[in-house]
């Protein structure tokens, strides 16, 4: 059986934990995760453009080297597209995290941020016969990091910065020309998060409520009132 000393002992033991872990709060560093609650990627001629608004933050970066989205080039009659991207690191960009700017970038350069996201959509079947143009709009989820390797002192306590939202996605396809009867080529490409804030959802849901309430009401007050 314990004895009182025992238990006095291991209470003192956790309570020193606990100061410890207290005390070393500031020195440690974790991942802040956002809700994206706007913004866009669209190519911008061959190079791939992202932007993202959250509470206290905004980004953009921009990346040349993403190929065979959405039927970026000619694609086939009859063939299956995908509508997802990934970019690994944008060269350039910049973030602003609670009033702090940093510049992005793909090199361990001292002082910088890398930002990367990554866009999930379901593929797009293109028609079989190439005819006039059309768009498709589809939903679609988005993802990005923003990492503190080369910049761990820029904003203390915070080891990355992790966003996630959802949007609709639009695209827009015509025929590739007489040179290819057979191919459709994509005239324009955009991922369009429109992620609402929690905040915004329990207005609507309030709303919605009493909008139900008065319903109610008003049957209740026509019940009562029949003859």
């Amino acid at each position: 059986m314990l004895s009182v000393c025992h238990v006095a002992t291991a209470v003192g033991r956790i309570a020193l934990l606990m100061l410890g872990v207290m005390l070393s709060w500031p020195a440690m560093a974790w991942a802040d995760a956002v809700t994206l609650t706007g913004g866009t990627s669209a190519f911008n001629g061959s190079t791939i453009e992202f932007r993202a608004t959250g509470p206290g933050v905004t980004m953009f970066g921009a990346d040349p080297f993403v190929f065979g989205v959405a039927c970026k080039g000619a694609c086939p009659a009859g063939s299956v597209v995908t509508a997802s991207l990934h970019t690994d690191f944008a060269p350039i960009g910049g973030v602003t995290y609670h009033g702090i700017l940093l510049g992005v970038n793909d090199a361990p350069v001292p002082g910088s941020v890398t930002l990367s996201w990554n866009v999930v959509a379901a593929p797009i079947v293109m028609p079989s016969v190439v005819g006039g143009p059309f768009t498709i709009s589809e939903p679609f989820s988005v993802t990005d990091h923003v990492g503190f390797n080369f910049c761990q002192n820029c904003i203390p306590g915070v080891s990355s910065i992790d966003g996630s939202g959802v949007g609709i996605a639009t695209f827009s396809f015509a025929p590739f020309g007489p040179s290819f009867p057979n191919d459709w080529i994509q005239t324009s490409a955009a991922w369009t998060i429109m992620t609402p804030e929690p905040s915004a959802i329990m207005l609507v849901a309030t709303v919605l409520g009493g909008l139900g309430v008065c319903a109610w009401r008003h049957l209740r007050f026509r019940r009562s009132s029949a003859p």
